[in-house]
């Protein structure tokens, strides 16, 4: 079981858009000293708003589910939260170990994981030394380009990936539009590119947007 210090307690949040595998899921949790359930929740998205929300020392993540799914979330969470450790919890076999780590996961899971080796995975991941569960090889956190943005930057670059006009962007994040036009041209420069075209492309190399040609190809700053 984790092991910590006397009087600890861990704070988890659980994510799984499949209510009865979520909840059991949480039922084997909260049999383990040192851990609270804190949260939980059924999608990307609301694992997000919770995770600032809550600030939880654990998430555990379904990778698979509707919306931004477990992946992206992940990321964003990492980026909010840096702190925070994610495993990953999949009903695949084959998931890409390293495309997993470069999105903030500490480690990831089968469903069909057992009581025992759930807690050793835990334990290894909380406790602190940086373990990351069967990595194939060390694969940085920053490796991701994305990750050299500000929350603010990740969020008006999120914004202008899903097409959303300067006008529009600086009315949600009740900024400027000139403001939103000083971000653009830092996220560029941050990520070494020169167009909107450029930034999509890379976007969809790091999964950030999907690979269909028409988030690729249409300028996404609007006129």
């Amino acid at each position: 079981m984790p092991t910590l210090s006397p009087g600890s307690s861990l704070a988890v949040l659980v994510v799984d858009d499949h209510h009865l595998l979520r909840r059991g899921l949480i039922g084997v949790l909260s049999e383990m000293p040192g851990l609270h359930i804190c949260g939980e929740a059924s999608s990307g998205e609301e694992a997000l708003r919770l995770a600032r929300e809550l600030e939880p020392d654990l998430v555990m993540m379904d990778l698979r589910m509707p919306g931004i799914g477990g992946l992206e979330a992940a990321r964003r969470i990492r980026i909010a939260l840096p702190r925070v450790r994610i495993v990953g919890v999949t009903a695949w076999e084959d998931e890409p170990l390293q495309r997993l780590f470069r999105h903030g996961f500490a480690a990831c899971v089968g469903k069909s994981v057992s009581r025992e080796e759930l807690a050793s995975v835990i334990e290894r991941v909380m406790g602190g030394d940086g373990t990351r569960v069967a990595e194939p090889q060390r694969v940085p956190l920053n490796s991701n380009p994305f990750d050299r943005l500000t929350g603010r930057e990740m969020q008006v670059c999120l914004l202008l990936l899903a097409g959303a006009r300067p006008a529009d962007i600086a009315l949600r994040l009740f900024i400027s539009v000139k403001t939103v036009h000083t971000f653009r041209y830092r996220i560029l420069e941050k990520l070494q590119l020169s167009t909107d075209i450029e930034l999509a492309r890379l976007a969809t190399q790091h999964g950030l947007i999907g690979g269909g040609a028409p988030e690729a190809t249409r300028p996404i700053i609007g006129a």
